[in-house]
């Protein structure tokens, strides 16, 4: 059965279905979630927590039907924690990967930016390690990406960092090609026109950590927001396209 997106009614404010505690790190008494992302399906979740480590967690769902003076339906929820996926040192983010579901074990599997160490592609099942995606600065260091993503097509890996975006094949393992976010005023096309065009208004490009990044869910436009104003009149953000790496616009 194909997997589609659930259909959310934003006209009313959710309601609270269940809480849940993370398990117990007997040797980290304050440990806790620093973020929280539920698969595809909603048939699991999993914990990025401050004892560097993730927390996997299964939702089961029981649908109940009785009948007094008329027919009533309903659905309850319950969650157990199921596995601890520990680090070698802090985690910065993570993502899933798209269409991640228990019940389809190829892409049961997230992406995970821990510290001093290449990106990750982690088996949810078990954490086995995948695949790794190395991201090396001009001093031979690992970087962990401060916010990544998958395209639409979910076979490239996009990794943002310092003053740049580093692509990754997903089906090939190694070095990926690294898209400057501050490049050079030399750059020729639409990109070097727009760098032109901003160094006439004294505006600079996207600088600094790039912390999010999304893509656009109809087309092949991309957006980036970095944690550094380009300018006091202008907000930090940008518009690249995917089918050219090229800059579009900074709004």
């Amino acid at each position: 059965m194909e997997w589609k997106p659930a259909q959310l009614d934003i006209s009313c404010p959710p309601d609270l279905v269940l809480t849940n505690n993370l398990d117990v790190d007997p040797d980290f008494a304050d440990n806790f979630a620093r973020c929280a992302r539920q698969c595809a399906d909603g048939s699991s979740f999993l914990v990025q927590c401050e004892n560097r480590a993730f927390q996997l967690s299964v939702v089961l769902r029981m649908i109940w039907l009785f009948r007094l003076s008329k027919r009533l339906e309903g659905t309850q929820f319950s969650v157990h924690h199921k596995l601890t996926f520990s680090q070698s040192s802090a985690v910065v983010n993570f993502a899933w990967y798209p269409g991640a579901s228990s019940n389809n074990a190829p892409a049961y599997c997230f992406v995970a930016s821990v510290r001093d160490c290449p990106v990750k592609l982690l088996d949810a099942s078990d954490g086995r390690l995948r695949a790794s995606y190395p991201i090396i600065d001009h001093r031979e260091r690992f970087i962990a990406p401060h916010s990544l993503v998958f395209n639409l097509t979910a076979d490239k890996l996009y990794c943002c960092f310092e003053d740049a975006i580093e692509i990754f094949n997903i089906q090939q393992p190694g070095e990926g090609d690294r898209l400057p976010t501050t490049p050079s005023k030399k750059s020729k096309g639409l990109k070097g026109k727009i760098l032109g065009f901003l160094d006439r208004m004294n505006v600079d490009p996207i600088s600094g950590i790039i912390s999010s990044i999304a893509f656009s869910s109809s087309y092949d436009y991309y957006a980036i927001g970095s944690l550094t104003p380009s300018s006091q009149v202008m907000d930090n953000i940008a518009l690249y396209s995917e089918s050219n790496q090229g800059l579009v616009s900074i709004v």
